[in-house]
């Protein structure tokens, strides 16, 4: 299974957005957008019409109260559009969210903030194209890792042989390792790409400790 490295961008106007984007854009195909309501988490991302390169791909990591309202406004400028299970108030909604997403021939991920297990959402698995596990707080850049993630990736692959794993939170040259180890594949970073003097050099870093 292919080890996917994806920046992630938080910004709040465009010149944030603009200027996070050209740091990491030359390194990277695959680029996720945060996208917060200050409502689901406590901060705010993404909340405007922000430009895109067609010569790239882009998948929406919604971190707010209604994902499916969003995805039918703008499900046009992503590849992927991932979900919080949290987010739905019942099955049904989250039936309905794939639904969109599949008929507009996208891809769609369900992702779970620490405290959710991952039993909860064992029946949705195999209908989904990725699950998303969160290694760290959402909302923010530079969250504190969960070690606690380790054991949840390893029952996720063990449920899943098949399933990416993507995780997100806290990752960096300290723990991928150990979570390509667990079982997860795609990787999704962001201060460590945004706070660093060099992108390409610590990409370079993390692809030698995983490959």
């Amino acid at each position: 299974m292919e080890n996917l490295f994806i920046p992630s961008i938080i910004a709040k106007n465009q010149a944030e957005y603009l200027e996070r984007f050209n740091k990491i854009s030359s390194c990277f195909d695959m680029i996720q957008l945060d996208i917060m309501d200050n409502k689901f988490v406590n901060n705010k991302s993404l909340m405007f019409d922000f430009p895109i390169l067609k010569s790239k791909k882009y998948e929406a990591h919604l971190m707010i109260h209604n994902p499916l309202e969003w995805a039918k406004k703008n499900y046009m400028k992503v590849d992927i559009l991932i979900a919080h299970v949290e987010s739905f108030k019942t099955k049904k909604e989250i039936i309905s969210f794939l639904n969109f997403v599949k008929l507009k021939k996208k891809k769609a991920g369900l992702a779970l903030n620490s405290k959710t297990s991952v039993n909860s959402i064992k029946s949705f698995i195999p209908k989904f194209d990725l699950i998303l596990l969160m290694t760290g707080c959402p909302g923010k850049d530079g969250t504190r890792f969960l070690h606690s993630s380790y054991k949840k990736i390893k029952r996720l692959r063990k449920i899943s042989p098949e399933i990416i794993i993507e995780v997100d939170g806290g990752v960096n040259d300290k723990n991928i390792k150990k979570l390509k180890n667990s079982g997860a594949n795609h990787f999704v970073i962001g201060s460590y790409f945004q706070e660093c003097k060099n992108v390409s050099l610590n990409l370079n870093r993390l692809k030698k400790l995983v490959n």
